[in-house]
């Protein structure tokens, strides 16, 4: 189910990203939640990222 959430969830950013022209900052965003070595923390960091977006 998570994996469901998570193609919605790009698919959405992406949009956002291509709609407001803040590419690299979504980008920059996406790679500081991989960055965390802790899977939840990551998740919840990218998440919260498109809820704020």
């Amino acid at each position: 189910m998570s994996f469901l959430f998570a193609c919605i969830f790009m698919y959405l950013n992406g949009r956002h990203s291509d709609r407001t022209g803040e590419r690299a900052r979504h980008l920059g965003l996406l790679l500081a939640a991989l960055a965390v070595p802790q899977q939840w923390i990551a998740y919840l960091l990218l998440v919260l990222m498109v809820g704020l977006n």
